[in-house]
């Protein structure tokens, strides 16, 4: 299995379940790429299914997590 199809059933494993929950999130800091596919997990996710994210850092400081202001905006 090569590494996109890999991938791409991994990120299709957010997508699937009827309750995605993201326990801890802000344990570590995203980097960029890592950052723009939860974005688009939760975009997708939209109408699709609910998420409950746990993070333990106030909303304010998102932005040190996932190191970009625009994608911490929408969310």
């Amino acid at each position: 299995m090569g590494f996109t199809t890999f991938f791409n059933k991994k990120f299709n494993d957010y997508l699937s379940p009827n309750l995605l929950i993201l326990d801890e999130l802000g344990i570590k800091k995203l980097p960029n790429y890592s950052a723009d596919d939860f974005f688009e997990i939760i975009a997708k996710r939209y109408e699709k299914g609910s998420v409950i994210i746990t993070i333990n850092k106030t909303f304010e400081n998102w932005e040190r997590i996932f190191d970009n202001k625009i994608l911490v905006d929408p969310i």
